[in-house]
């Protein structure tokens, strides 16, 4: 078994001391695409929870000027990062991204445990190499968040399906699900 382990920020263990938020939203489970009878149904689903939960979320907080600047270079990092390795950064977990207020008053965040945990290998699949699709909710709700939070910001340079090695040189399937396959 491997065993990992996350470093805790300062900002996490002293509430007190600093005035934290979160860049994460609640996993999008399995739960989300039982009513799912095909591939572009699910993928609807996945944009409707998205535009509801993650991207309503920012709405408000991007009224303020600089959280609205830290919340623009970390999306340029991470479009930066999945360009250049064609991985995704998972940032939904609990405190993997964390922007904070420092003692002298100005934001800053740290990204902790963003690099997907485990061996990578699962993650360097292609669409046309998932038979099961079981990639697919994760990488495709990445790349509709980033990619939308990105418009949002009016950040040019986007995030391109093509640049996450999982889409790279295919489509997404329109097929219906099958019957045995339980999906995501």
């Amino acid at each position: 078994m491997i065993v990992e382990t996350q470093i805790i920020a300062e900002e996490l263990k002293n509430k007190e001391k600093f005035e934290t938020q979160s860049f994460n939203t609640s996993l999008i489970t399995r739960d989300n695409f039982r009513s799912a009878d095909d591939i572009q149904t699910a993928l609807s689903l996945v944009r409707e929870l998205v535009d509801n939960r993650f991207l309503a979320k920012f709405n408000k907080l991007l009224e303020n000027e600089e959280f609205k600047n830290i919340v623009k270079e970390i999306t340029k990092n991470i479009i930066k990062f999945s360009k250049k390795t064609g991985f995704m950064i998972d940032i939904f977990g609990p405190n993997n991204i964390t922007i904070f207020k420092k003692e002298d008053g100005f934001l800053d965040y740290h990204m902790l445990d963003v690099i997907l945990p485990g061996s990578q290998k699962p993650w360097e699949k292609n669409i046309k190499n998932d038979k099961d699709l079981q990639l697919l909710r994760h990488y495709y709700t990445f790349f509709y968040s980033i990619n939308s939070l990105a418009k949002k910001l009016g950040i040019e340079d986007n995030l391109e399906m093509d640049d996450l090695v999982y889409f790279n040189g295919s489509e997404i399937p329109t097929s219906k699900f099958s019957e045995s396959e339980e999906f995501l």
